[in-house]
């Protein structure tokens, strides 16, 4: 995008704010860090930019390098341009294009299922796509891998070698792979919201406005389908409408609370029957893992420095909270999401 949709799209003259020299070098240098980023993120830093350069030139230009630095890091997780994710039909296609990369792949390790290839070695070479994208269905443990396979183990028990078929057949199976696109594309859509501030105090603190709609409408096309649809026995002649079905299992959010409370209840009643003592903790992130935080005058301040995904600090609180500590642990271990 070049200067002039920048200032179309901001509804400002640049040339108002950056007259001298170091000023329009300053503009040249902006243009040049939003040139490889899309244009709808480009244009929310460049707005965002200008109302800052004109309080404070240094503290927006480094405002904007973290920002563009966190954004190349999040665009190069992604081993193809952004654009080819951009809608519905080409993540589908993208989706067989990656699935037909494993599928040739399994097919030259095997001859076209002429030849009997190791499990770890089929495996490691199949899922050579998936890793491209740092995604992979779940693998058993290879641990002690040549010692078992020598002992007999996985003829024994087949349970091994049937993990392992499974996530070939995911990784071949573009249906999985479009699940998979789909994750990360809607994941990389609420991050980027994260990082050019849409997600904040003021604005939409838990969720951007639009994966809110996205979520809703997901959940309206779903019911609609689930309202349209039976379910029939035909040994009984029973008839059942899917939504009706589905409201009485663990789908349903009522249901699957009530069934935590259970869970819950009966993790309380084995601690006092062995003696053990039932506690409940909430590990949630600190103020500093935020992109934007609130000063003591609440306003909404961005960061200087976009930390690393809060969803990583449980994780780490909850591996090291029992290393100086003799304690024998029973974890039931619940991540929660905000549901709005």
């Amino acid at each position: 995008m070049d200067l002039a949709k920048f200032e179309r799209q901001a509804g400002l003259a640049t040339s108002a704010i950056f007259i001298n020299y170091k000023q329009r070098d300053d503009l040249r240098w902006c243009l040049q860090q939003l040139e490889w980023l899309p244009e709808d993120i480009a244009t929310t830093l460049f707005v965002d930019y200008l109302s800052r350069y004109k309080r404070n030139e240094r503290s927006a230009n480094i405002w904007l390098r973290t920002r563009c630095e966190t954004m190349h890091k999040i665009l190069k997780r992604f081993p193809v341009p952004l654009f080819h994710m951009s809608t519905e039909t080409r993540r589908a296609a993208l989706a067989r294009e990656w699935a037909d990369r494993c599928q040739l792949l399994l097919h030259q390790m095997t001859d076209y299922g002429h030849k009997q290839v190791d499990a770890k070695a089929l495996i490691s070479a199949v899922r050579q796509p998936a890793d491209q994208w740092g995604i992979c269905p779940a693998l058993p443990s290879f641990e002690d891998y040549e010692a078992r396979k020598a002992a007999g183990e996985f003829e024994r028990d087949p349970s091994f070698y049937n993990a392992v078929l499974g996530a070939v057949c995911r990784l071949t199976d573009d249906k999985w792979w479009t699940r998979q696109l789909e994750r990360m594309f809607r994941r990389y859509q609420e991050h980027a919201a994260i990082v050019v501030g849409k997600v904040r105090s003021g604005v939409s603190p838990y969720v951007s406005n639009k994966s809110l709609r996205d979520y809703k409408a997901r959940k309206q096309i779903a019911q609609a389908w689930l309202n349209g649809n039976f379910v029939i026995n035909r040994d009984h002649d029973l008839e059942m409408l899917l939504a009706d079905a589905v409201a009485t299992s663990v789908a349903n959010p009522q249901n699957r609370r009530n069934e935590l409370m259970v869970r819950m209840r009966g993790f309380e009643e084995y601690a006092k029957d062995n003696d053990y003592v039932g506690e409940f903790y909430t590990w949630t992130a600190p103020s500093r893992f935020h992109s934007y935080v609130k000063s003591k005058r609440e306003r909404v301040t961005p960061t200087s420095v976009i930390r690393a995904p809060a969803q990583e600090l449980p994780s780490v609180t909850y591996a090291t909270s029992g290393l100086n500590v003799a304690l024998r642990w029973h974890v039931m271990r619940l991540n929660f999401s905000v549901s709005v």
